[in-house]
């Protein structure tokens, strides 16, 4: 895990830091959730990632194939705060 210098966190330098239009390409995403008993993943993940601070909240957009069915995905996040939880929600839906 990153531990930024105590001058780089007291400074308020990240949070000045913008995410804009970030893409991922080709990408992998693993599931397990024990709780449900899950595990699967999604391939060839074409996405963009952005955020008004690295702290979030994140928004990401794109698409991707969950076995052999192509899928449009988005994520929203929370915005991050130590001991906290990190709230997130992802919506998955089949391509036409």
């Amino acid at each position: 895990m990153l531990a930024p210098d105590e001058d780089v966190r007291g400074g308020g330098l990240l949070s000045r830091v913008k995410l804009d239009q970030i893409t991922l390409h080709n990408g992998r995403v693993a599931v397990h959730d024990g709780a449900q008993q899950f595990q699967g993943g999604l391939t060839e993940v074409e996405a963009t990632l952005s955020a008004d601070r690295i702290e979030g909240p994140w928004r990401l957009r794109g698409t991707g194939a969950y076995g052999d069915t192509g899928v449009d995905l988005s994520l929203s996040s929370s915005t991050y705060e130590a001991d906290k939880p990190f709230r997130f929600g992802v919506r998955m839906t089949p391509q036409d």
